[in-house]
Order: C-alpha cells, then structure tokens, then sequence
C-alpha cells in the first residue's frame, strides 16, 4: 500500500471520528467531505499522465456508454463488433494510439502494451444496477494490464478519486 494513500485513509479515519465527537451526525460523510479534493475531467487525467511519461494508458471505465462517449481516442467494450475491436487493439499495439477508454472487460485476457492503467472509480453498478465497491480481484486485474513485457521495468496503476469516494475506501480496496 502506498504510503501516501496509507496517510490520506488515516487522515479520512480520523475527520471522520471528530465528526463523530462533535456530533455531526453521520461520521462517513463528514470524512468525504474532509478528504473530498478536486475530480480532474479526463482530459486533464490524460494530460497528466503525459506529462510524467506515463503513456500509453488504458483508462477504464464501468459503463459502455462511457467508454463509447470518450471522443478522439478509442473506445473497447463488450458491445463492439469483433472486427473493431480487433483493429483498435491492433492500432494500441503498435503504438498509433495512446489512450485507450475500456470497461474492464478488457481486463480479462487481452494482453496490450500499456504502460499504464487508471481507474475511474472504486465502484461499479452490478445486477440489478446497485452500486458496489470493486472486488480486490478486479482491481488487481485491470491494474495487472499496465507494464509493457520488455520495455517497462514496472507498470503504474492510478485510481482516480471519485466525490463519492475517498482514500479509505481505495486502502480496503488494494490493501
């Protein structure tokens, strides 16, 4: 566990016992609220990881429908044609796209070059649509697709923090 992200739980832990000690009502949100920093829009998310060397990147997003709307990049999802699929795998692979918007269906066999994964949120709406925290499993697996055999010494894996969601939350997640 990151030291940083060790850090910013127990800072989370600790807002939320003195909500608790001067009776704020619910501990949990008050926590957020104390931890809750700025969600940087995608373009910027990517902009960043430019500017550190951190690409290619597969970003990972938990709907269709978003990984579709992500404009001027590639999208992979399940919902794909096979051929399509094929040839924005192909195009990452060698290297002509740099951001890849994927749900973690992508996480589950497709081995591509990315220096790179991020994750957009630690949760994800399951059946019947109720939202649930990300197993470690699933976490562990998309985070698995960053590192490029032969090229990177390791790979990078960014959670990115949601409003909903908090550093104690992505400890219990990856801890």
């Amino acid at each position: 566990l990151h030291p940083r992200l060790r850090a910013a739980a127990a800072a989370d832990a600790r807002a939320a016992s003195a909500a608790t000690r001067r009776g704020d009502g619910d501990a949990r949100p008050a926590a957020r609220r104390a931890s809750r920093g700025a969600v940087l829009p995608l373009p910027a998310v990517v902009a960043h990881l430019e500017r550190r060397h951190l690409l290619p990147a597969i970003v990972f997003l938990f709907s269709r429908a978003a990984a579709a709307a992500a404009r001027g990049v590639a999208a992979h999802h399940a919902g794909l044609l096979g051929g399509w699929k094929a040839f924005v795998e192909a195009a990452f692979a060698d290297g002509l796209l740099r951001v890849l918007f994927a749900t973690e269906t992508l996480a589950a066999g497709v081995n591509l070059p990315a220096r790179t994964t991020v994750l957009t949120a630690l949760a994800k709406r399951g059946a019947g649509g109720v939202l649930a925290p990300l197993t470690t499993a699933a976490a562990l697996q998309m985070a698995g697709r960053a590192g490029r055999r032969g090229t990177d010494a390791a790979g990078d894996a960014v959670l990115l923090r949601t409003p909903y969601e908090g550093p104690a939350d992505a400890a219990r997640i990856v801890g």
